[in-house]
């Protein structure tokens, strides 16, 4: 494999990480109430990694 197609896997592999819901850039409510019901811990790690205080208050104060 070139240097070039390397870099350009890297950096596909990158992109397709998923976008934190509680971030500014990737701000989505029904995405956090998917992951707030499905696991409570990973959306307050989420929002908490976003700027937020949780994933509750994440609700109420919007994308920071």
């Amino acid at each position: 494999m070139t240097d070039i197609k390397r870099s350009q896997a890297s950096n596909h592999e990158a992109n397709d990480a998923p976008m934190n819901p509680f971030s500014k850039q990737g701000w989505n409510l029904t995405g956090q109430a998917k992951i707030f019901k499905r696991d409570q811990a990973e959306a307050n790690r989420l929002a908490q990694a976003a700027g937020h205080k949780d994933a509750l208050s994440a609700r109420f104060e919007n994308a920071k």
